[in-house]
């Protein structure tokens, strides 16, 4: 069991559309569950990042810039990366990625959904490649 939940940032574009982080609810609501502590302000979005979701799943996967900084360091032994939609695992890679720059190396993701990559049977939880 994580000893801290860390929901992915919004950009802060999508904070002002939506109104609210999915992610951030989601991580809410099992910390309230599963009696641990969840922070939304651990890791953000640097302020210049767009939306990716516009991009392809190719795309997504040949960019390499990170677009997240760590924003408070906090002691703890496991976290649980926390997002609404795994795609293309770009965003959860990076955000583990800055996690260890910092010295965390148990870190779990925990999603509510997979989004099918194409050649993906559907009737099937497989993957035709």
């Amino acid at each position: 069991m994580p000893d801290l939940l860390i929901p992915v940032p919004s950009t802060w574009r999508k904070r002002r559309t939506r109104g609210y982080n999915p992610a951030a609810l989601i991580a809410k609501d099992l910390a309230r569950a599963l009696n641990r502590p969840w922070t939304p302000k651990f890791i953000k979005t640097h302020p210049t990042e767009q939306d990716r979701k516009q991009q392809s799943r190719q795309q997504r996967l040949n960019d390499v810039t990170n677009p997240f900084y760590i924003a408070r360091a906090q002691a703890v032994c496991h976290v649980a990366i926390i997002d609404d939609v795994v795609t293309s695992m770009t965003t959860a890679n990076h955000v583990a990625e800055r996690l260890q720059q910092v010295g965390f190396h148990n870190i779990s993701l925990w999603a509510l959904a997979r989004s099918l990559p194409p050649g993906t049977n559907k009737g099937t939880n497989t993957i035709d490649d």
